[in-house]
């Protein structure tokens, strides 16, 4: 979380980079993320799970100690697109052994544990990357190299393979709800490929913004939390709070207020606006997430396979989003102020995710009444 959020502080405070630099990088590692989700399955079967784990981090070490090393020029680039490539498969894999052998209602709780422990991590990598590049500009890179031996540390207690539920277990969904849910995990897609998409574009601009704003990197840093917590609480919300499943209305919901909080975020004429925005779009990004990854991993028994296409929709999201800000940007003397070419950029994606959403949930409706 440290490279995937807090290096656009380094780049844009330490290096002075420009938002456009920012939102390259971002694309690049989001293509990155999509070539290692899709590539999960195909690695995990030539080992067992936990193996595989070890052998992705013990890649992501020595590409952290080289940018401990030297942490800019084409150095930086490379490594960052490295640990896209070394980390993205293995978040499959987890995600298998957090569902693998349990009915719906316990891989809710079980993917709720899971989505409340790795949101809180980046919150406070946000907020912990400004102090650090304030204190020495290597100082981000050699935690990030630190941290590896710990997560090493709890892999070695993961069995060597992830169970898996039976085929006629009781509690697997219904074969009659099944298409229902297979129209909800569209729908979630749909919607977690915007969430993500929006993000990739706020994540690398929060610094500039915030910089306009008069903020120091520290200060700018923890302001740019706010998304990250409201994401946190309401993955609690959900966890406490399973009357979500099998509901239509909680991506209603987020399909109306995901680009009002997005919009508020990129245009917030002052530091509150522009956390109020983060607030709500922080919120929407999690219903997304946590509904997408229910019913992938509810429908298809925690496979790695499916995993794998949960995150390569992320990974699309974190190159679409970027790849239409620049596209939006590259108009950008016809409009009187930048952020305007880079929502410029993203109408498309909102109109057709959008689209996507309601055939989906529409489909859904009908099969439900045909039924």
């Amino acid at each position: 979380m440290l490279f995937e959020r807090g290096v656009f502080f380094y780049t844009r405070y330490t290096l002075d980079k420009s938002d456009a630099f920012n939102l390259s990088v971002a694309m690049g590692f989001g293509l990155c993320c999509i070539i290692g989700s899709l590539s999960a399955h195909r690695l995990c079967a030539m080992t067992f799970e936990r193996r595989f784990l070890t052998i992705s981090l013990l890649l992501q070490l020595a590409v952290c100690v080289m940018l401990s090393f030297r942490p800019f020029g084409w150095v930086l680039v490379v490594g960052l697109m490295a640990i896209a490539i070394f980390a993205s498969p293995s978040w499959p894999v987890i995600e298998r052994y957090v569902s693998a052998g349990r009915p719906p209602r316990d891989t809710s709780r079980a993917i709720g544990w899971f989505n409340m422990t790795w949101a809180m991590a980046v919150p406070l990598a946000v907020m912990v990357s400004g102090p650090l590049i304030k204190l020495n500009y290597r100082a981000m890179f050699i935690l990030g190299a630190l941290m590896v031996p710990v997560a090493l540390l709890c892999v070695t207690t993961l069995p060597r393979r992830a169970a898996q539920l039976s085929h006629d277990h009781p509690l697997r969904v219904p074969a009659g709800e099944l298409p229902r849910y297979r129209r909800l995990i569209l729908a979630s897609r749909w919607m977690m490929f915007l969430s993500y998409a929006l993000m990739f574009i706020l994540g690398p601009l929060l610094p500039g913004i915030f910089k306009q704003l008069g903020f120091d990197v520290e200060q700018a840093a923890w302001l740019s939390s706010p998304i990250d917590w409201s994401r946190f609480v309401t993955f609690v919300a959900m966890y406490l709070w399973v009357g979500w499943h099998n509901r239509m209305s909680t991506l209603v919901l987020c399909m109306i207020a995901m680009p009002l909080g997005f919009l508020l975020t990129l245009y917030g004429p002052n530091t509150s606006t522009v956390v109020a925005g983060q607030i709500i779009f922080g919120a929407t990004t999690a219903v997304t997430y946590y509904t997408a990854i229910y019913y992938a991993m509810v429908v298809h028994d925690a496979s790695v396979r499916a995993g794998g296409w949960h995150e390569s929709v992320i990974g699309a999201g974190l190159f679409a989003g970027p790849a239409f800000a620049l596209m939006g940007a590259a108009g950008g003397g016809w409009f009187d102020h930048h952020a305007t070419g880079y929502l410029v950029g993203t109408i498309p994606m909102v109109i057709v995710c959008t689209v996507g959403v309601v055939r989906a949930l529409t489909r859904s409706v009908s099969n439900t009444d045909s039924n």
